[in-house]
Protein backbone atom coordinates (compact mmCIF):
# COMPACT_ATOMS: atom_id res chain seq x y z
CA UNK A 1 0.00 0.00 0.00
CA UNK A 2 1.30 3.43 -0.95
CA UNK A 3 0.70 6.49 1.24
CA UNK A 4 0.81 9.00 -1.61
CA UNK A 5 -2.32 10.70 -2.88
CA UNK A 6 -3.69 8.55 -5.70
CA UNK A 7 -5.66 8.95 -8.90
CA UNK A 8 -7.43 6.53 -11.23
CA UNK A 9 -7.59 7.42 -14.92
CA UNK A 10 -9.39 5.65 -17.72
CA UNK A 11 -8.08 5.99 -21.27
CA UNK A 12 -4.70 7.28 -20.06
CA UNK A 13 -2.44 5.29 -22.36
CA UNK A 14 -2.51 7.78 -25.24
CA UNK A 15 -3.71 11.15 -26.49
CA UNK A 16 -5.27 13.63 -24.12
CA UNK A 17 -5.53 11.08 -21.32
CA UNK A 18 -1.79 10.50 -21.52
CA UNK A 19 -1.19 14.24 -21.19
CA UNK A 20 -3.38 14.54 -18.08
CA UNK A 21 -1.66 11.50 -16.54
CA UNK A 22 1.70 13.17 -17.08
CA UNK A 23 0.51 16.29 -15.23
CA UNK A 24 -0.58 14.15 -12.28
CA UNK A 25 2.71 12.23 -12.32
CA UNK A 26 4.63 15.50 -12.17
CA UNK A 27 2.67 16.33 -9.02
CA UNK A 28 3.72 13.06 -7.40
CA UNK A 29 0.44 11.14 -7.54
CA UNK A 30 0.28 7.36 -7.36
CA UNK A 31 -1.61 6.31 -10.50
CA UNK A 32 -3.77 3.55 -11.87
CA UNK A 33 -4.28 3.86 -15.61
CA UNK A 34 -6.54 1.73 -17.80
CA UNK A 35 -6.55 0.80 -21.45
CA UNK A 36 -7.01 -2.15 -23.77
CA UNK A 37 -3.40 -3.01 -24.64
CA UNK A 38 -1.10 -4.48 -21.98
CA UNK A 39 2.25 -3.62 -23.58
CA UNK A 40 1.21 -0.02 -24.18
CA UNK A 41 -0.05 0.37 -20.61
CA UNK A 42 3.12 -1.01 -19.08
CA UNK A 43 5.26 1.30 -21.19
CA UNK A 44 3.21 4.33 -20.18
CA UNK A 45 3.25 3.29 -16.50
CA UNK A 46 7.07 3.18 -16.52
CA UNK A 47 7.20 6.56 -18.26
CA UNK A 48 4.86 8.07 -15.66
CA UNK A 49 7.15 6.90 -12.87
CA UNK A 50 10.02 8.59 -14.70
CA UNK A 51 7.86 11.73 -14.91
CA UNK A 52 7.55 11.78 -11.12
CA UNK A 53 4.64 9.50 -10.22
CA UNK A 54 5.00 7.97 -6.76
CA UNK A 55 3.93 4.70 -8.37
CA UNK A 56 1.97 3.74 -11.49
CA UNK A 57 0.18 0.57 -12.49
CA UNK A 58 -1.58 -0.28 -15.74
CA UNK A 59 -4.74 -2.38 -15.73
CA UNK A 60 -6.09 -3.82 -18.97
CA UNK A 61 -9.84 -3.24 -18.99
CA UNK A 62 -12.88 -2.57 -21.12
CA UNK A 63 -14.53 0.22 -19.13
CA UNK A 64 -17.84 -0.47 -20.88
CA UNK A 65 -17.88 -3.73 -18.89
CA UNK A 66 -19.17 -3.31 -15.34
CA UNK A 67 -17.19 -6.38 -14.29
CA UNK A 68 -13.98 -4.80 -15.56
CA UNK A 69 -14.79 -1.53 -13.78
CA UNK A 70 -15.15 -3.39 -10.47
CA UNK A 71 -11.87 -5.23 -11.07
CA UNK A 72 -10.01 -1.99 -11.80
CA UNK A 73 -11.25 -0.37 -8.60
CA UNK A 74 -10.37 -3.46 -6.54
CA UNK A 75 -6.82 -3.44 -7.93
CA UNK A 76 -6.48 0.29 -7.28
CA UNK A 77 -7.64 -0.04 -3.68
CA UNK A 78 -5.38 -3.03 -3.07
CA UNK A 79 -2.38 -1.11 -4.40
CA UNK A 80 -3.00 2.30 -2.84
CA UNK A 81 -5.69 1.99 -0.17
CA UNK A 82 -7.38 5.26 -1.13
CA UNK A 83 -8.63 7.31 -4.09
CA UNK A 84 -8.44 11.09 -4.24
CA UNK A 85 -9.02 11.75 -7.96
CA UNK A 86 -11.04 9.92 -10.61
CA UNK A 87 -10.62 11.04 -14.23
CA UNK A 88 -12.77 9.51 -16.96
CA UNK A 89 -11.49 9.97 -20.51
CA UNK A 90 -13.73 8.95 -23.43
CA UNK A 91 -12.57 5.87 -25.32
CA UNK A 92 -14.62 6.46 -28.46
CA UNK A 93 -14.01 9.59 -30.51
CA UNK A 94 -16.96 10.21 -32.80
CA UNK A 95 -18.78 13.43 -33.59
CA UNK A 96 -21.01 14.98 -36.19
CA UNK A 97 -24.30 16.77 -36.78
CA UNK A 98 -27.26 15.13 -35.07
CA UNK A 99 -29.23 15.00 -38.32
CA UNK A 100 -28.14 11.92 -40.23
CA UNK A 101 -25.81 10.63 -37.51
CA UNK A 102 -25.75 6.78 -37.72
CA UNK A 103 -27.71 5.25 -34.87
CA UNK A 104 -25.27 2.35 -34.50
CA UNK A 105 -22.38 4.79 -33.97
CA UNK A 106 -24.39 6.74 -31.42
CA UNK A 107 -25.24 3.58 -29.47
CA UNK A 108 -21.61 2.50 -29.47
CA UNK A 109 -20.52 5.95 -28.35
CA UNK A 110 -23.12 6.03 -25.59
CA UNK A 111 -21.97 2.62 -24.28
CA UNK A 112 -18.26 3.46 -24.28
CA UNK A 113 -18.61 7.10 -23.27
CA UNK A 114 -21.68 8.10 -21.26
CA UNK A 115 -22.69 4.72 -19.78
CA UNK A 116 -19.12 3.67 -19.03
CA UNK A 117 -18.42 6.99 -17.26
CA UNK A 118 -21.62 6.70 -15.22
CA UNK A 119 -20.87 3.12 -14.15
CA UNK A 120 -17.28 3.99 -13.26
CA UNK A 121 -18.33 6.96 -11.13
CA UNK A 122 -21.04 4.96 -9.34
CA UNK A 123 -18.62 2.21 -8.37
CA UNK A 124 -15.83 4.62 -7.43
CA UNK A 125 -17.88 6.85 -5.14
CA UNK A 126 -17.67 4.62 -2.02
CA UNK A 127 -13.85 4.60 -2.16
CA UNK A 128 -13.69 8.32 -2.98
CA UNK A 129 -15.91 9.14 0.00
CA UNK A 130 -14.18 6.82 2.46
CA UNK A 131 -10.79 8.20 1.43
CA UNK A 132 -11.98 11.78 1.98
CA UNK A 133 -13.42 10.88 5.39
CA UNK A 134 -10.15 9.26 6.44
CA UNK A 135 -8.13 12.37 5.60
CA UNK A 136 -10.34 15.46 5.80
CA UNK A 137 -7.35 17.79 5.54
CA UNK A 138 -7.12 16.94 1.84
CA UNK A 139 -10.61 18.21 1.14
CA UNK A 140 -13.25 16.67 -1.09
CA UNK A 141 -12.24 14.09 -3.71
CA UNK A 142 -12.37 15.10 -7.35
CA UNK A 143 -14.19 13.55 -10.31
CA UNK A 144 -13.14 14.92 -13.70
CA UNK A 145 -14.82 14.14 -17.02
CA UNK A 146 -12.44 14.84 -19.89
CA UNK A 147 -14.12 15.81 -23.14
CA UNK A 148 -13.36 15.04 -26.75
CA UNK A 149 -12.17 18.19 -28.59
CA UNK A 150 -15.22 18.03 -30.88
CA UNK A 151 -17.43 18.78 -27.89
CA UNK A 152 -15.59 21.99 -27.02
CA UNK A 153 -15.98 25.49 -28.35
CA UNK A 154 -12.86 27.22 -29.68
CA UNK A 155 -12.78 29.51 -26.66
CA UNK A 156 -13.10 26.66 -24.16
CA UNK A 157 -9.39 26.15 -23.57
CA UNK A 158 -8.95 25.45 -19.85
CA UNK A 159 -6.57 22.75 -18.76
CA UNK A 160 -7.11 20.00 -16.21
CA UNK A 161 -7.04 22.40 -13.27
CA UNK A 162 -9.80 24.70 -14.61
CA UNK A 163 -13.54 24.16 -14.13
CA UNK A 164 -15.77 24.46 -17.18
CA UNK A 165 -19.38 23.84 -18.11
CA UNK A 166 -20.20 21.47 -20.95
CA UNK A 167 -20.74 23.03 -24.35
CA UNK A 168 -24.24 23.85 -25.55
CA UNK A 169 -24.53 20.70 -27.63
CA UNK A 170 -23.71 21.30 -31.29
CA UNK A 171 -22.74 17.69 -31.81
CA UNK A 172 -23.70 14.20 -30.69
CA UNK A 173 -20.45 14.04 -28.71
CA UNK A 174 -21.46 17.10 -26.69
CA UNK A 175 -25.02 15.95 -26.08
CA UNK A 176 -24.07 12.48 -24.88
CA UNK A 177 -21.53 13.88 -22.42
CA UNK A 178 -24.04 16.39 -21.10
CA UNK A 179 -26.48 13.61 -20.23
CA UNK A 180 -24.24 12.57 -17.33
CA UNK A 181 -25.07 15.72 -15.44
CA UNK A 182 -28.48 16.69 -16.76
CA UNK A 183 -31.16 16.85 -14.10
CA UNK A 184 -28.88 15.63 -11.32
CA UNK A 185 -27.97 17.31 -8.06
CA UNK A 186 -24.28 17.64 -7.28
CA UNK A 187 -23.40 15.83 -4.03
CA UNK A 188 -21.52 17.94 -1.53
CA UNK A 189 -19.10 15.11 -0.75
CA UNK A 190 -17.17 15.48 -3.98
CA UNK A 191 -16.53 18.01 -6.72
CA UNK A 192 -16.89 17.35 -10.44
CA UNK A 193 -14.85 19.19 -13.04
CA UNK A 194 -15.53 19.42 -16.76
CA UNK A 195 -12.18 19.56 -18.50
CA UNK A 196 -11.12 20.14 -22.08
CA UNK A 197 -8.48 18.05 -23.79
Amino acid sequence: MVAAKSALMTGASRGSGRGIATRLAERGYALTITGRYCDQLQTVAHELISDGAHHAQGVVADMASEEDVVTVLEKHEKAFGELAVLIVVPSVGSAGPTAGFPLARHEEQFAFDTRAAFVTICHALPLLRSSASADRARGAPCIALARHPAACSTSDTSRFTGQQRPHSGRSVTASTRMSLGAGSRRPRSHRTLWTTT
